[in-house]
């Protein structure tokens, strides 16, 4: 019986932990995105991304010298609501290569 118990005790714990964990979404309306085919245009990108709601901002980071992209950027969305759609993409295909979209990371200034 004490077996049970525990057993029951250990499962509501694992449940609301998890529950909790997961509704604590990064309260962010910027996106980064990794792995970009080094071809994609910023037009594509905005395209890609379009869909998601309005886009503020999109920086596709490029090298200085050469002009070609390093092969990621970031999308600033008008709401958080919008962002986390654009994070439901990752791992979609866009032209060879399977996206990585997360929620940025804040900058410290």
């Amino acid at each position: 019986i004490l077996h049970n118990l525990l057993f029951i005790m250990l499962n509501f714990l694992k449940n609301l932990f998890s529950k909790s964990s997961s509704s604590k979404l990064p309260q962010n309306n910027e996106v980064y995105i990794g792995n970009i085919d080094y071809r994609v245009s910023y037009h594509e990108l905005k395209t890609f991304f379009s869909n998601c709601g309005e886009i503020e901002s999109l920086k596709l980071i490029k090298d200085a010298q050469t002009g070609r992209s390093k092969g990621f950027g970031f999308v600033k969305f008008n709401t958080v609501k919008e962002a986390r759609k654009a994070v439901k993409l990752n791992g979609l295909q866009l032209k060879s290569r399977k996206i990585l979209v997360t929620f940025a990371k804040k900058r410290e200034q």
